[in-house]
């Protein structure tokens, strides 16, 4: 009886959690992905209790579901397969390998997706079944501890640390107990796995993050509900006259690891649509007409594209995903669409940075703005003026005065949006916050504006007093006269080239 009630509760852990509901509202392939990484172990747990008897009913499914993985997101999709490696190969030692004719099947049909891309494509098909999309990203932890350790506190902030540490026990108690054993491992790999991933993919961007983690999101549920079942039966005896002990025990337990996750959403949660709504008008509503914009993120890119096209109110506006320049064909699609792009794409791909005659071109007909990047070159970093959420690239260079004035601009639109925001309420919009003041401060830096970079910075550790980097990143500032460049201590795992340093004033 416990167990079913348990069973219950663990679905409304992962329900309720912040990373579900974080989820629902990014536009990526964390919730889709998560449910068929969840149906996958599901199978497996099934499959695990009946070998080896002759209930095998169970195999095909693992094959589409592990097709319509790879088809949703393939490195993703792979992480499902070292899972179910040793159920697979307990269940060929039983009832032979034919058995699996089915599951190869059933992962083809899961696969057609990828099969209806027309034949030419096949170049580009072989690109991304190789992982290159998802290559080191430039904001990415370069040390593998930290990067895990990003994976935890995703977790344990999903879970609560109470959750995370009952579902460590419980992984622990269930591959020692030799009659649950085969399960136990099933949940240890699907709860590990995902943060193992991480260390090797290097996301940086919340929706790679998510999109891994969420998985081991509930099955860690399902881990914590189980240890707390335990406690209750070796406390609890069975029998009707504890049932309602046993009740009163799973509502407890689950309350503990709810509460922590849970409570803020209504705060948190609502807050984190509102801000999101609010900076929308900064990245994509209140923008220049006709505008040229250069994102480099891709979060940022998901929200504007999936912004526009329910509301469909900026077609004027251009955007040029620059992390996606590389994928086949991105440019040419680009350059299809708007022909004026095809010089500075050509040199893009000659050179692979943006360069600035191209884009100081571009602006001489239109507005340019760009998404910060410690990327970007110094020459072009120089040529641009703050201007809301983005810089602006003038066509003739950036004077003090166009500086200064682009500042006042960009204050100004701040204040009505810190109207709008709670970032001491919703972390996520801390985040992103603390961000962009990091950006700007790098900004001001290498300008010459050290005043504006000692108040971005203070702003952002008074958002952010834990983070590291902007305590390393004000003392260079201290009695700096002239241009500092901070990214070696914003950004400690960019790779700066000797071209952007030898460019410096």
């Amino acid at each position: 009886m416990w167990r079913d009630r348990f069973g219950d509760a663990s679905d409304w852990v992962f329900a309720f959690s912040g990373a579900a509901f974080a989820a629902a509202t990014e536009p990526s392939l964390a919730a889709p992905v998560a449910c068929l990484a969840l149906l996958f172990v599901e199978r497996l747990v099934h499959l695990e209790t009946v070998v080896p008897s002759t209930d095998d009913r169970a195999l095909p499914t693992l094959g589409l579901l592990f097709g319509l993985a790879l088809a949703s997101h393939h490195v993703l999709g792979m992480l499902l397969l070292p899972l179910a490696m040793p159920t697979l190969a307990r269940a060929v030692s039983v009832h032979g390998a034919r058995r699996l004719l089915g599951v190869v099947w059933l992962t083809l049909v899961g696969l057609t997706a990828y099969a209806l891309l027309p034949l030419r494509a096949l170049g580009r098909l072989l690109w991304v079944l190789v992982g290159a999309p998802l290559g080191a990203s430039a904001g990415a932890p370069e040390l593998a501890s930290e990067r895990l350790a990003t994976a935890l506190a995703f977790l344990a902030d999903a879970l609560s640390p109470a959750g995370l540490a009952l579902g460590a026990l419980a992984a622990v108690a269930w591959v020692r107990a030799p009659a649950v054993r085969r399960v136990g491992v099933v949940l240890a790999l699907a709860t590990a796995l995902p943060p193992l991933a991480l260390v090797w993919l290097r996301a940086a961007d919340g929706t790679d993050i998510a999109a891994a983690l969420l998985p081991a999101v509930g099955v860690g549920a399902v881990l914590a509900l189980s240890a707390l079942g335990q406690l209750c039966e070796r406390a609890l005896p069975e029998g009707r006259v504890h049932d309602a002990a046993h009740a009163a025990a799973c509502v407890v337990g689950a309350a503990a690891l709810l509460l922590p996750t849970v409570l803020p959403l209504r705060t948190r949660g609502l807050a984190l649509v509102a801000d999101l709504d609010a900076l929308d008008d900064g990245l994509r509503r209140d923008l220049p007409r006709g505008a040229l914009v250069f994102v480099h993120t891709p979060s940022t890119y998901a929200r504007l594209v999936a912004g526009e096209a329910e509301e469909h109110t900026r077609p004027d506006v251009t955007l040029v995903p620059v992390p996606f320049l590389a994928y086949p064909h991105a440019m040419d699609a680009l350059a299809a669409a708007d022909p004026a792009l095809a010089p500075m794409l050509r040199a893009y791909a000659l050179e692979g940075r943006l360069t600035l005659p191209e884009l100081q071109t571009l602006a001489n007909d239109r507005p340019v703005l760009l998404e910060f990047s410690p990327t970007l070159h110094g020459g072009v970093r120089r040529a641009l003026a703050p201007s809301g959420l983005y810089y602006e690239l003038l066509p003739g260079g950036t004077t003090d005065g166009d500086e200064g004035e682009g500042r006042h601009r960009t204050k100004q639109a701040l204040v009505r949006l810190g109207r709008a925001l709670d970032p001491l309420r919703e972390p996520r919009t801390r985040a992103l916050l603390v961000a962009w003041l990091a950006d700007a401060a790098t900004y001001y830096a290498d300008f010459g504006d050290l005043t504006s970079a000692r108040a971005c910075l203070a702003t952002a550790s008074g958002l952010a007093p834990e983070d590291t980097r902007l305590r390393d990143a004000r003392p260079l500032l201290d009695g700096a006269e002239r241009t500092v460049d901070l990214r070696p201590a914003l950004f400690p795992g960019l790779a700066i080239s000797t071209a952007d340093l030898a460019d410096r004033p």
